[in-house]
């Protein structure tokens, strides 16, 4: 240190110039977020680049989704939709992985239809994601770390809600029903699929008018409001409700 307090510089000389392996950038959203994915003010500060919502906002991977693992779920999201994976731990003499059974859930709506997503506010837990056609937002969803639900909000929309499993049972507000593409009004349904061993339960608001289909090994709920206007909940309110699965101990237990 010098007597004025100004302390030199180690060497004025490029890194390179004295046999340092040089670095390049690449390109916006490969390592780093894309800006484009982005819908917030601009006086957010720093663009955060280690988030565990970040790969949400890289660019799409060529051998996988852009996982982002909320806990309990998964989430990936695309420009026109968003799939929610409840994961099973397996675990083997040297290692333990997620598996993904047959239970991913699809939230999209038909009209319009989503054409990109973008981040609209963020913190340490939480995170909010809009999904818009042109300057129109049509879907948005704020995802809570650890939160068991998973609620999103429609404007002036068609939701639709899939799953590629059959459902073996299907209760709206308490009473069985057919999914046979009949419309009920209901505010609270609950799904069992036998394939995965779980139950799912979806809320939506008071008298909502819904169908469920069911074909191809799939079901899928509607919501026939016209342009829907509000916000619909889903929740894994049991993973081993007839006792099959390997996560159960017995049955309703796991």
């Amino acid at each position: 240190k010098t007597s004025n307090n100004y302390i030199p510089p180690l060497s004025t000389r490029a890194p390179i110039d004295l046999g340092f392996l040089p670095v390049s950038r690449p390109p916006s959203g490969v390592t780093a977020p894309q800006q484009a994915r982005f819908c917030w003010n601009e006086h957010h500060g720093a663009l955060p680049t280690n988030a565990w919502w970040v790969p949400a906002v890289l660019q799409p991977m060529k051998t996988s989704n852009n996982y982002i693992n909320q806990l309990p779920y998964v989430f990936n999201l695309m420009p026109s939709l968003l799939t929610v994976n409840y994961p099973h731990v397996k675990a083997e003499a040297d290692q333990i992985y997620l598996t993904y059974p047959n239970n991913t859930w699809t939230f999209a709506s038909v009209s319009p239809t989503p054409t990109t997503y973008c981040v609209s506010r963020a913190d340490e837990f939480t995170v909010t994601f809009n999904w818009k056609s042109g300057n129109q937002k049509v879907m948005c969803a704020t995802l809570v770390r650890g939160s068991p639900y998973v609620t999103v909000t429609y404007q002036a929309a068609a939701p639709v809600l899939s799953i590629p499993q059959s459902v073996d049972s299907y209760l709206a507000d308490g009473r069985i029903q057919k999914c046979d593409g009949s419309t009920i009004i209901a505010h609270e349904l609950v799904m069992q699929f036998a394939e995965t061993d779980e139950e799912w339960t979806l809320w939506l608001p008071p008298r909502t008018p819904v169908r469920c289909m069911r074909g191809q090994q799939r079901t899928i709920i509607e919501i026939l409001e016209g342009f829907f206007t509000g916000t619909v909940r889903l929740a894994l309110s049991n993973n081993c409700t007839m006792g099959t699965s390997p996560l159960c101990d017995k049955e309703g237990v796991a």
